[in-house]
């Protein structure tokens, strides 16, 4: 009777002790699996950073090129506007002097 109680409690620690080790297979493979995923993702959000600096990059040089060419428009503006009353001038000069 205490070898078969002793054989059962040996079963019952072995079927213990697969389950424990079965159980630790699937957490270890999660774990792998975890990171595999989160390298995954540390290499999309290096790639959505890079992606990003660029885009903020050709933004900047954009809006460069447009500030210069809004300081050049000024810059011709004010000399058609120059150009403009200097004409106006010798317009008026020359009215005055036919009347």
């Amino acid at each position: 009777r205490l070898q078969a109680e002793l054989e059962k409690q040996n079963r019952s620690a072995t079927n213990a002790s697969a389950h424990a080790e079965a159980e630790l297979a699937r957490l270890r493979a999660g774990a792998v699996r975890g990171r595999e995923e989160q390298a995954r993702l540390q290499t999309q959000l290096q790639e959505q950073n890079r992606s990003a600096a660029n885009a903020s990059a050709h933004a900047e040089a954009e809006l460069a090129r447009l500030r210069a060419g809004a300081v050049q428009g000024r810059e011709e503006q004010s000399r058609l506007q120059a150009e403009l009353e200097k004409q106006n001038r010798s317009a008026t000069n020359a009215s005055a002097h036919a009347e």
